[in-house]
């Protein structure tokens, strides 16, 4: 009888995204229920892609980055 223990492989997550407005300011969160953005890319809130759809229609010429591009 064999007693090791099956490994599982654990699922990948879908790509995640970082939000960048025209000024050059990255997503940072939100502080009391308004978007927050900073210079610092450092601080970057990485999201996916199906979160980040208010973001762009709210700010004209958003764009977003793949996370895995910034590190």
């Amino acid at each position: 009888m064999n007693t090791r223990r099956q490994y599982r492989k654990s699922k990948d997550y879908p790509q995640m995204y970082i939000v960048v407005n025209k000024h050059g300011e990255v997503f940072a969160g939100l502080i009391k229920g308004y978007i927050q953005w900073s210079y610092d890319w450092s601080q970057a809130k990485p999201l996916f892609k199906e979160n980040t759809t208010r973001l762009l229609e709210e700010n004209f010429g958003a764009e977003l980055i793949k996370e895995e591009e910034i590190i």
